[in-house]
């Protein structure tokens, strides 16, 4: 079992329930969907940091 953080929406509860478990794999899998692969990532990061750069006095 996995104690849950305080700043959980759910408070302080260990993550044993089944359904539980189902809805955050399904959350996890849904993020997962959306997100950048882990170089094209690093590469925004690395454009973002730049263009900051430019920009600071």
């Amino acid at each position: 079992m996995t104690p849950a953080g305080p700043d959980q929406s759910h408070g302080v509860v260990f993550l044993d329930a089944e359904s539980q478990l189902a809805k955050y794999r399904l959350l996890f899998e849904r993020i997962e969907a959306v997100s950048l692969p882990p170089d094209r990532t690093r590469d925004l990061i690395a454009d973002i940091a730049r263009h900051l750069r430019k920009e600071a006095p």
